[in-house]
């Protein structure tokens, strides 16, 4: 589970590589985020020429967390419409995020848990 200030890998193509949650926008009764789950991150750490730099926000769906047997906290961007921003997506993806039919389009067959 994610709590304010953790770190948070981004395991999608869009350009930016590492965030920091600031927000969870729909916490549960933990105050805690889980898979599945969408946060607000400020992105600390990103590529030189991508749309994302050192500051900026974004929401992001969390598709791997350390404490549900994963070895890091991962998620993807999404834009305003809660697509991914992406077009390839890094890494393993539970198959509890079935009910997102875009995002199990970007991701190989093989690497779905």
């Amino acid at each position: 589970m994610l709590g304010l200030l953790s770190k948070i890998k981004i395991a999608d193509n869009s350009g930016a590589i590492m965030g920091r949650c600031i927000k969870i926008l729909k916490p549960n009764k933990l105050d805690k985020a889980q898979i599945g789950d969408i946060i607000l991150i400020s992105i600390i750490k990103s590529l030189s020429r991508s749309k994302y730099s050192v500051g900026t926000m974004a929401k992001v769906l969390i598709i791997r967390s350390k404490s549900m047997s994963f070895s890091d906290n991962a998620g993807i961007i999404l834009n305003e419409k809660n697509l991914p921003v992406g077009s390839r997506v890094k890494g393993p993806v539970p198959v509890r995020l079935n009910k997102n039919i875009k995002l199990l389009t970007l991701v190989s067959p093989k690497t779905i848990i």
